[in-house]
């Protein structure tokens, strides 16, 4: 390992150039002797684990290595490695004292190596004297069978304090190691109470312990049903324009803190996605666009929703729940979780072949035989519903891609918007920007929602008119639009 390393790197005592797999395997080495029970302290064993935890991940080590350590440390507030400075001292003032400190513990652990080195030989030559006493002056061994005893037993005497001695310099080397590899930021240890802690947390993020990692649109969401519904029985029903108060208040007060928070510190972070996952996530949203437009294009004014809802919630419910439970039944029996989990999945897709031959034993086709032939047929021409020919079969198959594919980008996008952007930093106002843009069109569906409207998608009717369409259908495709849109972004300015 080369000499002027990063402090993380430093700690687990790796070059800068390691890859995960020796970064794991030093930490598993090093646990043995920062953990607590192995003679190490709670602080260095946090400083481990953090230093570990941001080198295996791509995304906080590629942070941590263009940021620099002080930055990290201050924006993720890393456990063991970050403390406050006190009130009206300066982070310059603190990083003096730091030093000072740093080389007096250089100067002190210098003097008790060498009053341990004096003690060291004073036990030496006392171990000497002492079992000389069991021998003669010039040197000839005494014949006497106790004072022979005697030397055994103070020899042994002897070799036990000087291992004691050994293992107290060991522990002490160790311990001044790891503080001069590590960073001290101060004595102050950050409370990891949750919740307002004072006015100071309305300016502050960490990784844990408040609500900066908390999804802001499913908090947005939340928000804002629940001050619908305050506001719809004091005014004695829902009408839109109480469904906007609570849009607008509901929404503001999440975005409003993040705003605010972006104008008063100076030291944020850009948006952390890779370009890679923001691409991957793209392609996952991409089948159910295209199965939609797709759809619309051949005059299913439904983009094939209800049949995707209809699938979902049924066929590939019942699919899941008989793979699961050949899965358990086979793993239980031959011990094994591959064996298990392959059975699990070919039975389930055999399940869902045998529905579409005359050996079906369960499809409720007739739930759906009475709909429109561009609910029953979106993609694929069929023929009769009863039958079963392969057309129904390629339909079926693209609802159930669809649904999947909707319900991922969903969730992306409404559940894991804010960690993907964020990574447990504070963002800067092109983050905030890139979730109220994520949020726009969802919050919009809301206000719909709320103000009386049926989510025909969610309730198996057919859209009321093309306003009803288009909204719901701008929303299934937009984590498509959003990502693929900061995929170009970040290729072009963040990378």
């Amino acid at each position: 390992m080369s000499d002027d390393v990063p402090p993380f790197y430093a700690m687990l005592e790796v070059d800068t150039d390691a890859d995960r797999e020796e970064i794991t395997g030093q930490y598993r080495k090093l646990v043995k002797e920062y953990h607590p029970d192995q003679g190490g302290t709670d602080k260095e064993f946090k400083k481990l684990q953090s230093a570990k935890e941001t080198l295996t991940s791509a995304t906080k080590r590629r942070r941590y290595d263009r940021v620099g350590h002080t930055s990290y440390v201050e924006i993720t507030r890393c456990s063991g490695w970050h403390t406050s400075p006190t009130a009206g001292q300066s982070e310059s003032t603190n990083s003096g004292r730091s030093t000072q400190a740093q080389s007096e513990r250089k100067k002190t652990n210098h003097g008790n190596n060498d009053q341990r080195d004096n003690t060291s030989k004073s036990d030496d030559r006392s171990s000497e004297s002492t079992t000389n006493g069991g021998q003669t002056r010039d040197g000839r061994r005494n014949d006497s069978s106790s004072s022979t005893g005697g030397s055994h037993q103070y020899t042994s005497q002897s070799h036990s304090t000087r291992s004691g001695s050994r293992n107290r310099r060991s522990s002490t080397n160790k311990n001044s190691r790891r503080s001069n590899q590590s960073t001290d930021f101060g004595d102050h240890t950050r409370s990891s109470s949750m919740g307002w802690t004072g006015p100071s947390s309305w300016r502050s993020y960490s990784v844990t312990g408040d609500w900066s990692s908390a999804p802001r649109l499913l908090m947005a969401l939340v928000f804002s049903v629940g001050l619908s519904a305050i506001l719809a029985s004091v005014a004695n029903g829902q009408s839109t324009i109480t469904a906007g108060i609570a849009v607008l208040v509901g929404s503001g007060v999440v975005y409003g803190r993040d705003i605010w928070v972006t104008r008063t510190r100076s030291t944020t972070s850009g948006p952390q996605l890779l370009t890679e996952s923001a691409v991957l996530i793209t392609t996952i949203c991409g089948v159910g666009t295209l199965l939609l437009l797709i759809a619309v294009a051949r005059g299913s004014l439904n983009g094939g929703l209800l049949l995707g809802r209809f699938v979902g919630g049924f066929v590939l419910l019942l699919m899941v729940v008989i793979g699961v439970m050949a899965s358990v039944v086979v793993g239980v029996l031959t011990r094994s979780v591959l064996a298990g989990s392959i059975t699990g999945g070919i039975v389930a897709i055999l399940f869902y072949v045998i529905e579409f031959t005359p050996l079906r034993w369960w499809f409720p086709f007739g739930a759906i035989t009475d709909e429109p032939a561009s609910t029953i047929a979106p993609w694929v021409a069929v023929g009769p519903p009863t039958g079963y020919t392969l057309g129904w079969a390629v339909n079926m198959t693209l609802g159930m891609l669809l649904f999947i594919s909707v319900i991922l980008g969903l969730f992306f996008l409404v559940v894991g918007l804010t960690n993907l952007l964020r990574d447990g930093s504070r963002p800067d106002i092109h983050t905030t920007v890139w979730e109220l843009f994520a949020a726009t069109p969802i919050l919009g569906l809301t206000l719909w929602s709320l103000s009386g409207n049926t989510i025909w998608a969610l309730h198996g009717n057919p859209p009321a008119s093309i306003s009803a369409a288009i909204i719901v259908l701008s929303v299934c495709a937009w984590p498509t639009v959003v990502f693929g849109s900061y995929a170009v972004v970040s290729r072009l300015f963040y990378s």
